[in-house]
């Protein structure tokens, strides 16, 4: 039986439902969405999840709230939540001031080089047969293309709002998520 594994950018599939659904997104199940994506003939082996944590002092309720979602979803078997962090950047013009959040802005780091390193080894030890991407980020068109060179298959799962020109293109197939997706049974 085919071998599936799904690797979620979580950040970029919870803006793109966020938007897909104009500003009033639903509550979905991971694991139920990674379920429906790997399809009832495949054997789904594991779910990926990224996701960055800001500072508790930022805002110690949506820090608290996101610690319990990602203490969630790790309990589940088969769930492994990789954590990066959000880093703090001077907004141009404005002088920084750590401890005053109109100062800065957030930025995503280690999650892109988290999906590839782990789309690559775990490709290179032969742990699936496909790999789910749930991300229309382009910065892993690399990570594409030696995946497929190591002879594994290569799925692309967006929103139907997102454009992924080019990670569609890399991709073997793809999967457009609209808003009956994630209705329906997620």
């Amino acid at each position: 039986m085919e071998r599936v594994m799904v690797f979620i950018d979580g950040n970029n599939l919870n803006n793109a439902v966020y938007h897909l659904f104009d500003g009033f997104p639903p509550r979905f199940n991971i694991k139920k969405l990674a379920k429906k994506l790997c399809g009832i003939n495949r054997n789904l082996v594991k779910v990926f999840y990224y996701t960055a944590l800001a500072d508790r002092a930022d805002n110690p309720t949506a820090y608290d709230n996101h610690k319990r979602f990602i203490d969630a979803l790790n309990a589940l078997r088969r769930v492994q939540v990789v954590v990066g962090y959000l880093a703090k950047r001077q907004i141009p013009g404005v002088q920084l001031d750590p401890a005053n959040p109109s100062t800065y802005i957030h930025v995503e780091k280690e999650t892109d080089v988290n999906i590839a390193t782990d789309l690559l080894t775990k490709a290179f030890f032969n742990a699936y047969d496909t790999a789910v991407l749930v991300s229309a980020d382009s910065d892993y068109s690399r990570a594409v293309e030696c995946v497929k060179f190591l002879g594994k298959v290569v799925e692309l799962a967006v929103t139907k709002n997102q454009k992924a020109a080019k990670m569609k293109y890399l991709a073997d197939s793809y999967i457009e998520m609209d808003r009956g997706f994630f209705l329906e049974s997620c």
